[in-house]
């Protein structure tokens, strides 16, 4: 990125060029979405367009920040405002912001992964995404573990990491091999219930496990 945005006026700018993106991309093929395209559809001259980002890349890596850094800010403010909120309830709401990244736009999402995978320069981006999330999911076990002691435990250092690639993965290919089923409530709560029974104790996590069985069978 070229031109630091220090003011609130240059990030307001570099905001309007995320959304216009984040508008193609799920719009339209993302290899059809040029830097003409973004700049017309942000309201700025293609000249403006250069003096921030040098290219379409450097555009979708900036996208993909910046939606990382507010998953996680607006996850965090959720799980320290959640006073009151059974541990249940809060995996449930950790899941749905993971769920609903972009606005829920999935085929958005979809244009941001498989340009992840043809993009040399995207290990940084993944490693900044598994940091964040393996952060969210500790202060999650955190809260769980001093609410109900009894009932969940903590993780070690592995175990949390191996969550949490359990976690993206199964988000991941879903968005790119059958995106329609983030839209099915059960996707959601399957998601919720295979993360929360990680933190269980045994005892819980089979009694966790009847439940899920009957459901998904009376479902």
């Amino acid at each position: 990125m070229r031109k630091q945005p220090k003011q609130q006026r240059a990030r307001q700018t570099l905001d309007h060029f995320y959304e216009a993106t984040a508008q193609l991309l799920q719009s339209g093929e993302s290899n059809t979405v040029t830097t003409n395209h973004i700049a017309d559809r942000a309201g700025f001259s293609i000249g403006t367009l250069y003096r921030y980002f040098p290219n379409k890349r450097a555009i979708l890596h900036g996208l993909a920040m910046r939606e990382m850094e507010r998953q996680e800010a607006a996850a965090l403010a959720m799980l320290e405002a959640s006073e009151g909120t059974t541990g249940r309830e809060l995996v449930r709401q950790l899941i749905d912001f993971h769920l609903n990244a972009f606005g829920g736009r999935s085929r958005t999402r979809r244009r941001m992964i498989l340009n992840m995978i043809n993009d040399r320069d995207a290990t940084k981006l993944i490693v900044r995404a598994q940091r964040g999330q393996v952060r969210l999911l500790r202060l999650l076990q955190d809260m769980l573990a001093a609410r109900e002691p009894d009932r969940y435990r903590k993780l070690t250092d592995s175990q949390l990491h191996i969550v949490s690639a359990g976690l993206s993965g199964a988000i991941r290919v879903s968005v790119l091999t059958a995106p329609e089923i983030l839209e099915d409530s059960c996707f959601g709560r399957d998601l919720s219930d295979l993360v929360e029974r990680s933190f269980l104790r045994l005892a819980d996590a089979d009694t966790l496990a009847d439940i899920g069985s009957h459901a998904s069978s009376s479902g």
